[in-house]
């Protein structure tokens, strides 16, 4: 995922800087170069999700996967079926992380008899 969705865009950017103006030796770019590569990879340890942590601290054990996802919405726009689509995202996240192949299994038994709605999105 990061390394797919950054490395063109990045490298693109990064040559732009480092070699594009002229001044700069071939040497010192790609020294840059790898000072900035390993700012941004060490970046990617600062990311932290409340229900399930991150690298460096754990998770709140409170927030859920449905309070994080849906928490855009107004409790109205919940009760008109909007938030359907994040309430599904929100289910198929908890058991990715939960890692069952039996919830995973369940999870796409209820997508196919299209019941994943109306078990998870909060009563009215």
């Amino acid at each position: 995922g990061m390394v797919g969705a950054g490395g063109s865009i990045g490298s693109v950017v990064l040559q732009a800087c480092f070699f594009s103006t002229g001044t700069m030796e071939a040497h010192q770019g790609i020294s840059y170069m790898g000072i900035a590569i390993m700012v941004m990879s060490l970046s990617v340890g600062l990311v932290h999700f409340p229900m399930w942590g991150g690298m460096i601290f754990s998770g709140d054990n409170s927030t859920t996967e449905e309070d994080y996802y849906c928490n855009a919405y107004t409790e109205d726009e919940k009760r008109r079926g909007l938030a359907s689509a994040a309430y599904q995202f929100a289910s198929a996240a908890r058991q990715s992380e939960a890692g069952g192949d039996q919830t995973l299994a369940a999870f796409q038994n209820s997508i196919r008899n299209n019941t994943l709605c109306m078990d998870i999105a909060p009563a009215a």
